[in-house]
């Protein structure tokens, strides 16, 4: 498998690997691809948003999505957004 990874994703999945962690913190495709290839169990932001709902810890996911995309600091497709909305019975 040869994908270029940035150094900060290829540090976290070694480290991961080296800890045999339960589970890392990744949202880039080509990080998943190399963290599933290694067998490390991995979940994204959205992810965390959506167990943090569920487990009573924030009352809305749409809120705290809206002011990480709009810092700038992470992207999401509309499409993937409206369904994110819709999986925790939020409206847009």
């Amino acid at each position: 498998m040869n994908i270029d990874l940035h150094l900060g994703k290829s540090e976290s999945i070694a480290l991961a690997l080296e800890n045999q962690a339960q589970l890392l913190l990744l949202d880039e495709i080509e990080g998943r691809r190399i963290a599933e290839y290694h067998k490390v169990k991995f979940i994204g932001t959205v992810g965390c948003l959506t167990l943090a709902k569920q487990k009573k810890i924030i009352n809305e996911v749409k809120p705290v999505l809206d002011e990480i995309i709009e810092k700038g600091n992470f992207w999401l497709s509309e499409k993937l957004y409206l369904e994110v909305l819709k999986t925790n019975k939020e409206e847009v």
